[in-house]
């Protein structure tokens, strides 16, 4: 609202309170600040410890706080409400109630939520032992993890297994998943959900899950399909090294390993000794790297 309507505003209430007052007088000002709580500034000084006038103002717009009576500005419900709306509000809200752990909470609650696309704000929430309590926030903790999905190592317990958190974790962040609980990663039906939005999520899961046939084909299936990224092809040899007790290693597969070294024949390394063996993977690795060669069985070297 520009200033000439606010001028206007200011000089109609109080001619309405010298005319009408009462009821009338209080429902033109509830209409008044609900197109713009700073209107609440014009208003008389009964109208700003008016609690229903200032509750309208400060929803409109939480910097109304300003203009509202001594009284009323401790008001915690006012307060909240104008937090809610703009948090800038919290400049107006005497020390007194500042420092309510109730408005305290709720004030940083909003901040982080605001700002969490500040990197320095992020780390003030890391650090800074007194936040230690909204890291059970949901609201919170998501503003962050969409961020950051490594701050999810931050999260309370309880968040580590909401599966809604833990997704918007990965989906900002792959690697996320290291920090969700066991809960969460011995629970297929959140795995499959999970390899199918990012197959490194398979790394991260149970061992018992790493050997379920439909787990396996979602990660075989994200492999060949991306194994021209390069992250992809370092995890794989991550999760191949990690996981040397573990069966049906997927570098036993010929269409896994033919995808990975036709973009790096140098993967040929990570292949099975049978696959090795196999001349058309061989062909493959060393087309795309001649030095490929010399991770190829020395039998199948001679037939080339």
């Amino acid at each position: 609202m520009s200033d000439y309507n606010l001028k206007y505003i200011k000089y109609k209430t109080k001619y309405l309170e010298l005319k009408g007052g009462g009821l009338l007088f209080k429902q033109i000002n509830l209409k008044a600040v609900k197109v713009n709580g700073l209107a609440l500034k014009y208003l008389s000084k009964d109208a700003k410890a008016d609690e229903d006038i200032v509750l309208a103002a400060v929803t409109q717009n939480g910097l109304a706080l300003k203009f509202a009576s001594d009284k009323l500005k401790a008001n915690k419900k006012i307060v909240l409400v104008a937090l809610s709306q703009n948090l800038l509000a919290f400049n107006f809200v005497p020390d007194k109630v500042r420092k309510a752990d109730d408005i305290a909470l709720v004030y940083n609650k909003l901040y982080f939520i605001t700002y969490a696309n500040d990197s320095n704000i992020r780390k003030t929430f890391i650090y800074g032992d007194q936040y230690y309590s909204l890291y059970g926030v949901k609201d919170v903790i998501l503003a962050m993890v969409i961020q950051d999905g490594k701050l999810l190592e931050y999260a309370s317990d309880k968040l580590k297994s909401d599966r809604e958190v833990v997704l918007a974790a990965m989906n900002q962040n792959e690697l996320a998943l290291r920090y969700a609980s066991d809960k969460l990663t011995s629970n297929r039906e959140f795995v499959s959900e999970a390899v199918s939005q990012n197959g490194i999520a398979y790394l991260y899961a149970s061992e018992e899950l790493q050997l379920d046939p439909f787990i396996i084909a979602q990660y075989k299936a994200y492999l060949i399909t991306n194994a021209k990224i390069p992250y992809v092809r370092k995890d794989f040899i991550i999760y191949l090294k990690e996981k040397k007790n573990l069966n049906n290693k997927l570098n036993t597969d010929k269409e896994v390993m033919l995808a990975m070294v036709k973009q790096d024949g140098l993967m040929l390394e990570y292949a099975s000794n049978e696959l090795k063996l196999d001349i058309e993977v061989v062909l493959a690795a060393v087309k795309q790297n001649g030095l490929a060669r010399r991770f190829a069985s020395n039998n199948i070297m001679k037939t080339i």
